[in-house]
């Protein structure tokens, strides 16, 4: 497995593309799906690939029967398990934080239009005020 990533790696983003249809099309065809269920894993969970999904490829690692790898493997299925958790407790706390700065935002122009309404209500009253002074004077 780690010989595969290693080589998914060095692979162009096309390239990657070809091996993620080729994979995917063995997957459904072949007896050891296991394999080509933790190659597609590993595929989605490179990120310069145009499928990267580290959801997707969490969900494949769930899935997949580890009695059929050998302990090398396991150990970095395992590894890329815990660092796709990581990964995916980054973009969901990034997803978050993109919520929460949107409604900030929305808030900020919420502020600034009421405090051109009030700016604009101050002047008014203050042109108001301004026309009854001379008129008291009198």
């Amino acid at each position: 497995m780690s010989e595969y990533y290693l080589w998914l790696k060095s692979l162009p983003v096309e390239a990657l593309s070809e091996e993620f249809t080729r994979i995917n099309n063995k997957t459904n065809t072949t007896q050891s799906p296991y394999k080509n269920h933790a190659q597609l894993a590993l595929l989605y969970a490179i990120p310069k690939a145009i499928q990267h999904n580290p959801y997707t490829s969490k969900t494949i690692l769930n899935q997949i029967d580890k009695s059929h790898f050998s302990v090398f493997d396991l150990a970095f299925i395992e590894l890329l398990s815990e660092q796709l958790n990581q990964q995916i407790i980054a973009l969901n706390k990034n997803v978050l934080s993109t919520k929460a700065l949107e409604d900030i935002q929305k808030e900020n122009e919420n502020l600034k239009e009421q405090v051109n309404k009030l700016t604009t209500q101050i002047n008014q009253l203050k042109s108001i005020e301004r026309d009854i002074q001379p008129q008291e004077l009198n």
